[in-house]
């Protein structure tokens, strides 16, 4: 349960640090590039996510294995996970793309500034991916929705905890779901 707890407080620090840089950082100083490091904050912030969710499943026998990498842990998520915890498959579609988009600028032979919008560049040119501020802003909500969801689910196990260990010490029994 300790790192159940672990990722969750992972996720809310990789996710504040976005908000911060997004509505405060960025208004100071106007840098393009700071969009990035947003991404990337986002990004680890819904894997932190993901990873705490799946380890409640592992933990609770709900699935079998834990895997190493992060798209098979979103697929087995995806068919496992996702309906118990209440998360919208719209965040699952902004996991990929906050991932496709951190990939794309780690390959990136070339990125620069063009019309208030970052542009990040394929090899070969033939697909550029632009980021705009309205943009990161709308991912930034998206997944403030998630990690809300997620806060929820470790209130929940937390309050359950302590009802089953109250439970144990007056010799009552309770169920955990």
């Amino acid at each position: 349960m300790e790192k159940f707890r672990n990722l969750v407080v992972e996720a809310n620090k990789h996710y504040k640090l976005a908000d911060h840089m997004t509505y405060v950082s960025y208004n100071l100083i106007k840098e393009l590039k700071i969009l990035l490091n947003i991404i990337d904050n986002l990004n680890k912030s819904m894997e932190r996510g993901v990873e705490a969710l799946l380890y409640l499943d592992y933990l609770y026998k709900r699935i079998d294995r834990y895997p190493d990498n992060f798209d098979e842990r979103l697929e087995l998520f995806k068919r496992k996970s996702m309906a118990r915890y209440k998360i919208s498959p719209e965040h699952i579609l902004l996991m990929r793309e906050l991932s496709e988009i951190v990939m794309q600028h780690k390959k990136s032979p070339m990125e620069f500034v063009r019309d208030g919008k970052y542009v990040i560049c394929s090899n070969g040119y033939s697909n550029m991916k632009t980021l705009d501020v309205d943009e990161v802003k709308s991912y930034v909500l998206k997944a403030k929705v998630f990690i809300l969801r997620l806060n929820n689910i470790l209130k929940e196990y937390d309050a359950n905890y302590r009802l089953s260990k109250r439970g144990i010490e007056k010799g009552r029994s309770f169920v955990l779901c």
